[in-house]
C-alpha cells in the first residue's frame, strides 16, 4: 500500500479508537479519477456517514526536502559514523539551511566532510566554535557546540539552522491545493491531514497560519477539522502522536497515539 494511503488507515483506526466512531475506509477516489482533481479517501461509519480525508505532507520551509536530501548525502554522514564519537562527548554539528549548492558532488563532500571530521574533532573545544571544511569547492563553514554526553560511548548530532521564516507560504500552498477538492466533496465530515515528518516546525504553527490565513479561503468553512500526524519517529519507534491542529483548542489539545505495530 501507497504510504499516504496506508497513513490514513492508520489515522482513521486511531480516529475510531479515540472518539468512538467506526469509520472505514471504502473508497479511493483519486485512484479511481486519475484525470481530475480527487480527493484520497472516502470512510462510511455504522451509521452511514460519510467522512472526506485528503492528506498531503507540510515541509518546515518552501524546498526542504532538496535542502535535505543534500544535507542527507553530505552531512549526515558524519552522525551515521560511530567511529567519530568521542566518548562521554556530544557533537551537535548545525549547518545553515541551503548552505550546500547545487553542483557539487555531494558524495564526494560527505567524504572530505568525514575526513576534516575525524582529524580534527579531538580539538574541537567545549562550547560552541564555528569550523571551516576546507576543499569542497564551496564555503562549507559548521558551528560546532561540544558538551557532555550522557552516554558513555558518546554521540554526533548533525541539525540545521536559520530556517527561512516562510511557514506561512506553506501552509498557504497546502491550502490552495488541497482544500477546494475536498470543500467539495459531498461528505458529513471533512478531515484535513497535515503530516510534519520533521521536527523543527511544531504542530501549533499550523494552528497560526491557518487562523491568519483564514479570510484568503471562505471554503475552510466546510472543513470540519485539520489533524497533524508527527510521523519523524514513526518508522524507528512504530508509533506516532496525531493531534488536532484546527480548529483551535482552547484546553489540552486533542490527540491520539497511533501504533504501526
Amino acid at each position: 500500500m501507497e504510504r499516504d494511503k496506508l497513513l490514513i488507515e492508520e489515522f482513521i483506526k486511531g480516529l475510531n479508537e479515540y472518539s468512538g466512531t467506526s469509520y472505514r475506509v471504502t473508497k479511493q477516489p483519486d485512484k479511481l479519477d486519475r484525470r481530475n482533481e480527487a480527493i484520497d479517501a472516502i470512510a462510511y461509519d455504522n451509521s452511514g456517514q460519510i467522512l472526506a480525508v485528503e492528506h498531503t505532507l507540510i515541509q518546515p520551509f518552501v524546498g526542504e526536502k532538496i535542502d535535505a536530501q543534500r544535507l542527507l548525502t553530505a552531512i549526515a554522514p558524519l552522525e551515521a559514523d560511530h567511529s567519530l564519537r568521542i566518548p562521554g562527548k556530544a557533537l551537535n554539528v548545525s549547518i545553515r539551511v541551503w548552505a550546500i549548492p547545487k553542483g557539487p558532488d555531494w558524495k564526494l563532500v560527505g567524504a572530505k566532510a568525514i575526513s576534516w571530521f575525524r582529524e580534527a574533532r579531538l580539538s574541537i573545544p567545549d562550547g560552541q566554535s564555528m569550523h571551516h571544511v576546507p576543499d569542497v569547492g564551496f564555503e562549507l563553514t559548521l558551528q560546532i557546540k561540544r558538551s557532555d554526553s550522557p552516554y558513555p560511548e558518546g554521540r554526533v548530532y548533525v541539525m540545521r539552522s536559520n530556517m527561512p521564516e516562510d511557514f506561512k507560504s506553506v501552509i498557504r500552498k497546502a491550502l490552495e491545493d488541497k482544500l477546494p477538492k475536498l470543500a467539495g466533496t459531498p461528505a458529513d465530515r471533512r478531515i484535513l491531514l497535515f503530516e510534519m515528518d520533521n521536527v523543527p516546525r511544531s504542530p501549533t504553527e499550523i494552528t497560526d497560519a491557518v487562523e491568519v490565513l483564514r479570510d484568503e479561503f471562505p471554503s475552510l468553512n466546510r472543513i470540519n477539522e485539520i489533524w497533524c500526524p508527527l510521523t519523524a519517529a514513526r518508522d524507528n519507534e512504530q508509533e506516532y502522536i496525531v493531534m488536532r491542529v484546527w480548529p483551535r483548542s482552547e484546553a489540552q489539545w486533542p490527540h491520539f497515539t497511533v501504533s504501526t505495530r
